[in-house]
């Protein structure tokens, strides 16, 4: 059966698996879902994929989000995706490194703070200079040149101003008693991934942005966007938890640990609804049972809690 991807050239994230499928040269059928239009959140979509965002893949009945887990899936399923994603430990931890950095410091920030800014080219030569090489790579005006118009003609409607997780894959791909939090099976190990990204970009992310506001006293109490904004975070994990125990399956991974020490966080601005996120609770409950939970994630989450009761900040009444 051949690969089934759900796309819009708009959004980024669909341009950076694009580019891998086209360089791999994987047959493909192409599924559009026009942003535009709000496709994503249609109910024949959502039933392919719950939390409603391009890019997605459905590879022969295994789905998967996410481009960075999309594009580290096939380039570890096909063997000309070695020269992407090379299986040397330390090259690859490099990458890996990398994709964290852009899902979190660089797609993170377009997507929580909608900041959008031309690169100065005096500012920063050399990344000005990489651009200018890259329209000359493979594909580039079919992939990327047409998605960055139509990305540029949907925002121009609208009134705006236009890696610990790389640390975690390393450790557990070089020791072999990480296979237990990392499996090597290829599509176990994609989940992890997802997961991994989707905590980069829609929870740390977002708890990085507010915390940083509360810090430097921009803001000094949650207000009803910043609620929205968290829960629509504690829902993709609700969703995620439906399927499995765990965050990315039945036992424990290494997107446990992130997802466990982001949500804790995130609970000191915005509480868990335990009617909203019933799952949720129960798995942030059963955590505090985990080898290792007091002496790594308390101390250091009630660390953070203290910090923050010294502030100029009104907290939501916090267990």
């Amino acid at each position: 059966m051949v690969l089934k991807f759900y796309y819009d050239l708009a959004s980024p994230p669909v341009r950076a698996v694009y580019f891998t499928i086209k360089n791999l040269d994987i047959p493909v059928e192409l599924v559009n879902v026009s942003l535009a239009e709000n496709q994503i959140k249609s109910e024949a979509y959502l039933k392919i994929n719950p939390l409603g965002t391009v890019p997605c893949i459905d590879d022969d009945g295994f789905v998967l989000l996410d481009s960075h887990a999309i594009n580290i899936y096939l380039t570890t399923k096909y063997p000309q995706g070695e020269k992407l994603y090379p299986s040397d430990p330390k090259k690859r931890a490099v990458i890996n490194e990398r994709l964290f950095f852009e899902t979190c410091e660089l797609f993170g920030v377009i997507k929580v703070a909608f900041t959008f800014m031309p690169v100065n080219k005096d500012k920063f030569p050399q990344l000005s200079a990489y651009l200018e090489r890259a329209v000359t790579w493979p594909f580039y005006a079919e992939v990327n040149e047409d998605g960055h118009k139509q990305f540029l003609a949907i925002w121009e409607t609208k009134n705006i101003a236009i890696p610990n997780h790389a640390i975690n894959i390393y450790l557990t791909t070089k020791y072999p008693q990480g296979e237990k939090f990392y499996p090597s099976d290829p599509k176990k190990r994609a989940i992890v991934n997802e997961r991994l990204f989707f905590e980069a970009c829609d929870l740390f992310s977002l708890t990085k942005t507010i915390a940083k506001k509360f810090f430097m006293q921009e803001m000094t109490e949650i207000d009803e966007a910043t609620v929205k904004s968290f829960e629509n975070g504690y829902n993709g994990l609700e969703i995620y938890l439906k399927k499995s125990k765990y965050i990315a399956g039945d036992n424990i991974t290494i997107a446990d640990f992130s997802v466990l020490a982001t949500v804790t966080s995130m609970k000191i601005f915005v509480p868990v609804d335990k009617e909203k996120f019933p799952l949720l609770t129960a798995y942030l409950k059963d955590a505090v049972t985990w080898p290792f939970y007091t002496e790594v994630n308390a101390a250091g989450h009630n660390k953070m809690l203290e910090f923050w009761k010294t502030k100029n900040v009104t907290l939501p009444n916090y267990e």
